[in-house]
């Protein structure tokens, strides 16, 4: 003969903890051993790049290099601020090695960046190159001189990247140090 099912009898989470009324005690903080933060994540990389993107529109005094709008100029028909994009002249998915170096940077206003007919690297790019060897001689041999170069497999330590940028950002590397 079967013995009639009964209920299972639970008990409360609180009483299968250990004595102290805690179910699970973590180490205090100095003990723990921490993770070392990957210098390659994407959040490292995505710093470095927007330092290198604030390096660059420094450098340019926040001027458009075509059409010499500043970014803290307001536009008149909506008193909204200009924008400055910093343009890399060799893609960045092109080459790690140039991702990050400021000569391969340029500072261009939102519509010479990406909406002008004439002359926007992502619209006409027959057009920006005649537009840059005429306005930016200098850049534009830079970019000759390098466009076919080839960096295979380069390491690259975004953190440290990050870093520098923030350092020149704050003049300790371009000679601006207060004395």
């Amino acid at each position: 003969m079967k013995k009639p099912r009964t209920a299972l009898k639970r008990t409360p989470f609180k009483n299968k903890a250990r004595p102290s009324g805690i179910a699970h005690q973590s180490k205090p903080r100095e003990g723990r051993a921490r993770k070392k933060p990957d210098p390659n994540s994407p959040y490292q990389l995505k710093k470095a790049d927007n330092r290198w993107s604030k390096v660059v529109r420094e450098k340019a005094d926040y001027k458009c290099l075509f059409c010499g709008r500043s970014g803290r100029d307001y536009n008149p028909d909506t008193g909204i601020p200009y924008v400055t994009n910093a343009h890399h002249m060799i893609p960045k998915g092109v080459s790690k090695f140039y991702r990050h170096n400021i000569n391969n940077g340029i500072c261009l206003c939102f519509y010479c960046h990406k909406h002008h007919e004439e002359w926007s690297p992502h619209a006409n790019k027959t057009g920006f190159w005649k537009k840059l060897k005429k306005v930016a001689p200098v850049e534009y041999r830079w970019y000759m001189k390098r466009k076919d170069e080839v960096h295979p497999s380069v390491k690259v330590n975004y953190k440290q990247v990050a870093s520098v940028m923030q350092d020149i950002l704050d003049g300790k590397l371009l000679g601006e140090e207060e004395e």
